[in-house]
């Protein structure tokens, strides 16, 4: 992420947080600006959380037979990635993005030339596995 857009996913995160808070936000003139973005909004946003929590809790109870059948059907419809998959996907993408950089940085701090070997294996070893589900 960059950090504009860091930026504006934290203000959104905050906005959700005060949204459905059960206290009362009191705002001053030294409030953070993120609250203040969107602080005329927080009231309406609350009413909609509470009637949401309304509905749900208006709803008839699920059987557990239904929801052992609802788990089954989603469990075929998309199987859960392992972790393992997620870690060597999000190494590829740091190692594709950063490698000039991180090789620079190695050269720079004298780190031993069988570690910067290594990072090239590791980096070749990627480019060999581009056709993976986890590309």
């Amino acid at each position: 992420k960059t950090p504009n857009l860091d930026g504006c996913l934290s203000v959104i995160a905050q906005a959700f947080m005060d949204s459905f808070s059960l206290s009362e936000t009191q705002l001053g003139k030294h409030a953070p600006t993120n609250k203040l973005l969107y602080a005329r909004d927080i009231p309406k946003f609350k009413q909609e959380v509470k009637a949401y929590y309304r509905q749900v809790r208006d709803q008839q109870p699920v059987t557990a037979p239904e929801f052992q059948d609802f788990l089954l059907q989603e469990s075929k419809v998309t199987p859960p990635e392992s972790p393992e998959a997620v870690a060597l996907r999000e190494l590829y993408k740091f190692i594709q993005r950063y490698f000039t950089e991180i090789k620079k940085k190695m050269e720079e701090n004298g780190v031993p030339s069988e570690l910067t070997e290594q990072l090239h294996h590791v980096r070749n070893s990627f480019e060999g596995l581009k056709s993976c589900s986890w590309n």
